[in-house]
């Protein structure tokens, strides 16, 4: 009876560890929600470097990130980025030449031949326009047009996880967030406490953090992989 008295206690406390453990994993960043209104939701993560502030405008529908060193106390204010809304008229649609477009219009369509023609695009100043150029496929930009393609695909794969879980208001917020923030469209990226910000602001777990920092990559796996492409092609 000793033992098992033992035992069971001995589960218990191991139960009890585990439920620690998984509490402190859903809450990481230190998340602090500093106000949350009808008008305003502003929302508080920080790492080991910097202490993040995302600010969600209900009523305007903006958002903004600002980033404070830890040490310096030296602010870096993100843009007051506009919501825009996507809809599925941004979707990837099929056609007759192999193609991928994305609801952040990082794209790429590929018409077969003698060589091969390529149109590459990437966001102009926010996800809701976009800069494109036209090359053929050659021996000197082959590698660097494979990886553009390679990472448009990661993100139509991402932008699909974020739209399922998140809806497509979700997805707008985010890169909206993100360009403000100086990232996705320029090549940049954020950290996991900012990402942590802006999804506590817009009302989102931040379970996704991991999800939005591989679509982050992706984005700028993209903005490289064009400029290298415009840089080893001749432009039509």
């Amino acid at each position: 009876m000793k033992k098992i008295i033992s035992l069971a206690l001995s589960l218990v406390m191991l139960l009890s560890m585990s439920v620690s453990a998984f509490a402190a994993e859903t809450e990481p960043y230190n998340t602090v929600v500093l106000k949350d209104t009808e008008a305003v939701h502003i929302s508080q993560t920080s790492d080991d470097n910097f202490t993040y502030i995302a600010t969600y405008d209900k009523v305007n529908n903006t958002v903004q990130l600002v980033q404070t060193d830890n040490v310096t106390g030296e602010e870096n204010v993100g843009e007051v980025a506009q919501i825009q809304t996507l809809t599925t008229d941004n979707a990837p649609q099929a056609r007759a030449s192999l193609e991928e477009k994305t609801f952040t219009n990082y794209e790429y369509e590929k018409t077969y031949g003698t060589p091969n023609k390529w149109e590459l695009r990437r966001p102009g100043d926010n996800a809701f326009n976009w800069i494109y150029f036209q090359t053929y496929e050659t021996s000197k930009n082959k590698e660097y047009l494979t990886a553009f393609k390679d990472a448009v695909d990661d993100i139509n794969v991402q932008e699909g996880t974020l739209v399922t879980s998140l809806g497509m208001a979700g997805l707008s917020y985010l890169a909206a967030g993100a360009a403000g923030a100086g990232a996705i469209f320029t090549g940049g990226t954020l950290s996991a406490a900012a990402w942590g910000a802006l999804l506590s602001a817009g009302g989102f777990s931040t379970a996704y953090v991991a999800t939005c920092m591989a679509y982050d990559q992706s984005c700028k796996d993209a903005y490289d992989a064009y400029w290298e492409t415009y840089n080893h092609s001749s432009i039509l």
